[in-house]
Order: structure tokens, then sequence, then C-alpha cells
């Protein structure tokens, strides 16, 4: 899914491969979140203080149902790119033979999960947790 973000700031890895980006979401939440590619082209699109869309996903992500109603939340709690999400499971759909879920938390988020034949209802509250990554983000 794409947001609108603001860009707080940008730190490669130094591998000229991936780095992270901090983020502002339209409602002022803080989000961080990796990207794969060269240093020059993250420069050029994620550029502090820039306001653009990107396309973000989670990635690698253990789902586990919980059995009451749980707020719709998603944190940074190391502040880097490894979030905690809780919300109700939407769908799950297989897009480009990938598996992904949609979670209704603070905000919309699809995500991979590592088993991908897990049998959580949608419906269910759920709680996610993985790495939030950029999409399809370089021109």
């Amino acid at each position: 899914m794409k947001y609108r973000v603001t860009i707080i700031a940008l730190n490669s890895c130094g591998c000229d491969a991936e780095g992270e980006v901090i983020a502002e979401l339209e409602d002022r939440s803080i989000i961080h979140f990796y990207y794969q590619g060269s240093d020059s082209q993250a420069k050029q699109i994620f550029e502090v203080g820039k306001s653009i869309e990107v396309e973000l996903k989670g990635e690698d992500c253990k789902i586990e149902e919980f059995h009451s109603n749980s707020s719709e939340n998603i944190t940074f709690p190391n502040k880097n790119c490894y979030f905690i999400a809780t919300g109700e499971l939407l769908s799950k759909d297989v897009l480009d033979d990938e598996v992904l879920f949609l979670l209704q938390s603070s905000f919309q988020l699809h995500f991979d999960s590592l088993f991908d034949n897990l049998e959580v209802p949608l419906g269910a509250c759920v709680k996610v947790t993985g790495e939030l990554w950029a999409d399809n983000w370089w021109p």
C-alpha cells in the first residue's frame, strides 16, 4: 500500500545496498522502514524534509491470534524498522505468487508471513511482528 510520508532521516548501512528511513505519516505517527538499493538512489528519493508517496510492506512477519479486542496500534519499540502491530486481520490475497495479508491497525498494512499456510480466520484480532520495508520505491 502507498502512504504519504515526510522524510525525517536517511541512514545508509554503508554497503551501498540498503539503509533505513525515519518518516512521519500524515497523522504525525513516526515510522521506520528499510529500503534496498544504492545510496545515491536513496538520497534522491528519500530527501530529508521532502513529502513523498512510498509503498510499504511488512516482511518476514509472525502472526499471533488474540482472543480479546486489542487496540489498533503499530509501534517501533526498538526505534528501528522492527514493528509490533495489533488489529483486525482483514484479508488474505495472493499477488505475484506471494501471499499477502491485510491488517487494519493504526493504518492499514499489507504484510507477508513466515508461515503462508497459517489458519487465522479473517476478522480475528491479531498481533503481527516483523520488519517494515519500502517496496517499488526506485524510479
